[in-house]
């Protein structure tokens, strides 16, 4: 018990200093808790790649390469040169 409150604390601190990207703070118990015998790593993995889990890691993906290639801009400026800035539409 012990060292399941020692990853939840040392998890809430990273999140809130945001010391290593919060992706990465995600994935801290999949380390640690076979590291420290909490879970086996075969449970842990089953809890992290369930289906819903892939899909949102796919979407993070997608939304961090959207954002860096500045396509959300491209195409809010595309949808403006289309539409106008006419309100009523």
């Amino acid at each position: 018990e012990a060292e399941c409150a020692f990853v939840l604390l040392l998890m809430a601190v990273y999140w809130m200093t945001e010391v290593i990207p919060l992706s990465m703070t995600a994935m801290l118990p999949a380390i640690l808790f076979p590291a420290f015998g909490i879970m086996k790593s075969s449970n842990v993995a089953k809890e992290y790649f369930k289906d819903f889990h892939f899909l949102l890691v796919g979407v993070i993906c997608l939304a961090t390469s959207i954002e860096k290639w500045g396509l959300h801009r491209r195409v809010a400026l595309r949808l403006v040169s289309m539409v106008g800035v006419n309100p009523a539409w």
